[in-house]
């Protein structure tokens, strides 16, 4: 039986840029969360989004300012469009980073709901 399931995924954003990571869905599944934490200061009210295929925003997560490393950005807000999309097996999800001031490393924990539930 299927569980509301967590995935890590580490990315290095770029320095004044918007940087991307991409998860394939591993199964139909929606989002329920996104926690993510940062090796170095990203920058004041940087936003890792996650997106769909056609880059609606299904969540985001905002940091903070002054940031240290290991500090997390805060909690996951679903968007209030696009929160509930049900992705199939096989569909990419993505991950964005707005523009940082530094490159920093990003570490992602993704929970995944094969229920497909709505919130």
């Amino acid at each position: 039986m299927l569980t509301p399931t967590t995935f890590t995924l580490q990315f290095t954003t770029s320095n004044g840029g918007v940087s991307n990571a991409y998860f394939r869905a591993p199964y139909a599944c929606t989002v329920r969360d996104l926690l993510v934490t940062c090796q170095a200061d990203p920058g004041d009210a940087d936003v890792v989004s996650v997106l769909d295929s056609s880059a609606h925003s299904i969540g985001t997560c905002t940091f903070g300012s002054s940031l240290a490393a290991g500090d997390a950005a805060g909690a996951f807000a679903p968007g209030a469009t696009y929160g509930n999309t049900q992705f199939a097996d096989g569909d990419l999800i993505q991950l964005q980073c707005t523009q940082c001031d530094a490159a920093v490393v990003l570490l992602c924990v993704l929970t995944l709901d094969p229920f497909c539930l709505t919130v």
